[in-house]
């Protein structure tokens, strides 16, 4: 994508959230999802559209100093290490292409599905997998979402999110604090449009819109492997490549066959190691 194509993205998707905002119904939020599989761009998207709203929103309403606009990204919502030690396989199967996998950890009992046949037969395996639908607080995710769509009165608190530590590899909880004059809550993660029965359906239904951002999968492989390597994942770019083809790309092509449709198709942008 050319340096004025990708400044008019930006511009057109910054001008349809303010639009959507300005419309607002008092008292509601404004909920986008972006998807895409892993080094689509969706994070530097999300990033680069909430900026660009909240400084938008400034210059149209100098009377406040509340920025309408968050991003909050789902990788908060990943399992701990500490959880993924407990894993499990349950020998209950729901249906011939449903096994039900369980996890106990800080956040209590989850109940965590994984469709097809591939099984996780110990806690190494699962940390291997991390990053897969399964590997994730479903349930906590959709906690969130039905919290975000719930009216704003004058009773209304702060709602938290937990983030992301890449440093440690773990999830930092209530890190994220979404007050009641944010009227845009865009999210972002791989599996936010996920079709499959159950609480990933339910999150998926939650938005308002649904952005999916298109990216070839060999650029995918790049950017995901010097990604691995950037954070600590892997030490080397090769292992990276290896990694996202023995874990991304699966992830990948599960969320491509489970996804729900989008409301909104947007090509990658072309910059290096999203």
């Amino acid at each position: 994508m050319s340096c004025d194509l990708m400044e008019s993205t930006y511009t057109e998707l910054t001008d349809h959230l303010v639009s959507r905002l300005e419309s607002l119904p008092n008292g509601t939020r404004y909920l986008v999802a972006i998807s895409g599989i892993p080094g689509s761009g969706k994070t530097t998207l999300s990033a680069e559209v909430g900026t660009r709203v909240n400084a938008c929103w400034k210059l149209k309403h100098s009377d406040t100093d509340n920025e309408p606009a968050i991003v909050v990204p789902m990788d908060g919502y990943h399992l701990t290490k500490a959880q993924l030690d407990t894993f499990e396989v349950c020998n209950y199967f729901l249906s011939w292409q449903t096994t039900k996998y369980l996890c106990i950890g800080k956040r209590g009992f989850t109940t965590f599905y994984c469709h097809g046949h591939s099984q996780v037969k110990n806690k190494e395996e699962a940390h291997h997998r991390r990053g897969a639908h399964w590997t994730f607080d479903s349930q906590g995710l959709l906690t969130l979402t039905t919290l975000l769509q719930s009216p704003i009165t004058p009773e209304t608190g702060t709602i938290t999110a937990p983030s992301f530590d890449h440093a440690v590899g773990d999830p930092v909880e209530h890190d994220i604090i979404i007050h009641p004059y944010h009227k845009l809550v865009i999210m972002e993660g791989i599996y936010l449009h996920l079709s499959t029965p159950g609480s990933w359906m339910q999150i998926a239904s939650s938005f308002d819109e649904r952005w999916f951002v298109q990216v070839d999968l060999s650029v995918a492989r790049e950017r995901v492997a010097w990604r691995h390597v950037e954070t600590g994942l892997v030490p080397t770019y090769e292992l990276g490549l290896r990694r996202f083809d023995t874990n991304d790309a699966i992830n990948a092509q599960f969320m491509l066959d489970h996804r729900m449709e989008a409301t909104r198709e947007i090509a990658s942008m072309d910059e290096r190691r999203l």
